[in-house]
């Protein structure tokens, strides 16, 4: 396979006939694919008329510009799999998906209205409605587990009925729950003083004063793959800034960022440290134990930091996508940088040594016409990147002619260099030259695929086919970028991970002994990325029998319980 023979092979759409107020509207803001390339995003919808891939999507009660939102899975070819809706009266809000590597999802969620607030229930199309209840609530916050097929497994409520969201709620719901590959999840909570999930798990830590106002201390809450919370942890942070919240899949470590555009009205304390400046970074080990934070050197809203994400490689370098405001604005020696008349601070990429120190290298695009939220993600030796951007753009070496003036912007992915950040490529998918149009978030399937998905405004194109959008300011897309349709996945030369496994006789005829120093379940995938093989593992018992497999090269991914993944490529004879 290479880079120039890669193109938008599919563009798939979804949306309502209107607006819907108090998000960032109709765009796709999750995305993550499976171990058999299926696809999932998670977008919010209005109730006018809505779709996905051309198949109605049902209204239920909720009255014009209140916002659901919907979880939709497509097959490797684009071809729409299944949907589900979660409905209420007035605004539900969502996570980011997770995925474990038995191709489960997680989210965690809130119906903003209760059963009681409004004479209608709330629900889940074709899974659960909430029953009515005599007691009122101000919000019912949820985790829940479907598997591939989009059949709930199950769902868990954080707050009983009957207890106001004052005293239990999710940290920023968009960033708060990270799940790992056995399907344990981190989730983020405030909680107040009390016990919680029927006496299983006792918060102790007081309110936190600060500025006239009693702050709730946040918790790590950690379920397993079954719903059942396993403990809570002190993470020691006392917040009410734009917080987003991480976990680092190779180390198990707990990252967050902050941003406040008013540090005097915020508060922040991490550590007990309290945050005088615009943004931090934080980092605790994967107890929750306190190891590091880095502040930038602004305090006033010019001087902000728009964090957007950050992810990891194998060794544990951290890659941070964000717009840098601020000339005189330091984070780990680098200051803003200005191009163009605006004055608005271009989006950059930094890749941060593990701990924080250093800035290895760092990136930006050369001119102005372009998004303000571009997301990355670590794929192999490279860094995809997607936005939006217009006019003659030029990144590194790369240079596109992507539209004229007054022509809107386009869905952007560009791919650099892991170790150099040297641009590799940029692409574009193309529209009517009329609308808005960018991405918004980033992932990659099993055969090294890059998928993007956002929002557009009007219409996108690909040599596959077009979508156009259904109403309102703004509908989501999700393409993918590849060679082919359907590209097959092939492990014999897929690069894995630096923490691959001993595993012996290779190749191997009948059984196969892995060396393992803990329980661990595994799973052996086929050159299709099909799992053909799983079980548990033990230091003591770690011999498997491969007999029935057919020949061929096979991965097998080996699971720690606190997530860890490991890999080793085995041939079959």
């Amino acid at each position: 396979m290479t880079a120039n023979a890669q193109s938008f092979q599919w563009i798939k759409s979804g949306g309502s006939a209107e607006t819907p107020y108090g998000n960032d509207g109709e765009g796709a803001f999750s995305v993550v694919t499976d171990s058999q390339k299926n696809i999932y995003t998670i977008s919010y919808v209005g109730n006018v008329d809505r779709f996905v891939d051309g198949t109605p999507i049902n209204s239920y009660f909720g009255s014009a510009g209140s916002t659901d939102f919907v979880i939709s899975s497509f097959a490797c070819n684009g071809s729409l799999r299944w949907t589900k809706l979660f409905y209420g009266p007035f605004d539900e809000r969502a996570s980011k998906l997770q995925i474990d590597a038995q191709d489960n999802i997680y989210l965690v969620g809130y119906f903003q209205a209760s059963p009681q607030a409004f004479p209608t229930p709330l629900g889940i199309e074709n899974t659960i409605t909430f029953p009515q209840q005599p007691i009122a609530d101000e919000c019912l916050v949820f985790i829940a587990k479907f598997n591939n097929m989009g059949s709930m497994q199950w769902l868990k409520r954080l707050t009983p009925y009957g207890m106001p969201n004052t005293d239990i709620r999710a940290g920023s719901v968009l960033d708060s729950i990270q799940t790992d590959a056995v399907g344990n999840s981190y989730v983020t909570a405030y909680l107040s003083p009390g016990v919680y999930f029927n006496g299983q798990f006792t918060a102790t830590k007081p309110l936190v004063n600060s500025n006239g106002y009693n702050f709730v201390p946040m918790y790590i809450l950690k379920f397993d793959t079954n719903g059942n919370i396993i403990n809570g942890i002190d993470i020691n942070i006392v917040n009410n800034s734009n917080c987003k919240f991480y976990r680092n899949k190779n180390n198990g470590y707990f990252y967050f960022t902050f941003e406040t555009d008013n540090v005097n009205l915020t508060t922040i304390r991490v550590n007990n440290q309290t945050i005088t400046h615009t943004n931090a970074l934080a980092c605790f080990d994967q107890n929750g134990q306190f190891l590091w934070v880095r502040e930038n050197s602004g305090t006033a809203v010019s001087d902000l930091i728009r964090m957007h994400n950050i992810d990891f490689d194998a060794s544990n370098n951290i890659y941070m996508s964000c717009n840098h405001y601020g000339a005189n604005n330091f984070f780990i020696g680098h200051a803003g940088v200005y191009i163009g008349q605006s004055q608005s601070g271009l989006l950059r990429i930094y890749k941060i040594n593990p701990n924080a120190t250093s800035v290895l290298w760092a990136t930006n695009w050369d001119n102005n016409y372009s998004g303000r939220r571009g997301t990355l993600m670590v794929k192999g030796n490279e860094v995809g990147f997607t936005d939006s951007c217009g006019g003659v753009f030029t990144w590194g070496g790369q240079t596109i002619n992507v539209n004229g003036m007054n022509q809107g912007t386009k869905p952007l992915l560009a791919r650099f260099n892991k170790d150099t950040g040297a641009c590799l490529g940029l692409s574009v998918i193309n529209n009517d030259l009329s609308g808005f149009d960018g991405g918004k978030v980033i992932t990659a399937d099993a055969s090294g695929d890059y998928i993007i998905g956002g929002a557009f405004s009007s219409q996108l194109s690909c040599a596959n086919g077009s979508v156009i959008t259904n109403g309102g300011d703004d509908d989501f897309f999700i393409a993918k970028f590849s060679t082919q349709v359907c590209s097959p996945l092939d492990i014999a030369t897929q690069e894995l991970p630096k923490n691959t496994l001993v595993a012996y006789p290779n190749p191997a005829i009948n059984d196969l002994t892995i060396c393992v120093k803990e329980p661990c379940n595994y799973n052996i995938y086929n050159i299709s990325s099909a799992r053909v093989q799983s079980g548990v593992i033990d230091q003591d018992n770690n011999t498997i029998n491969i007999a029935k497999l057919a020949c061929g090269v096979y991965n097998i991914q080996v699971l720690t319980s606190s997530g860890v993944a490991s890999n080793v490529k085995v041939l079959k004879e």
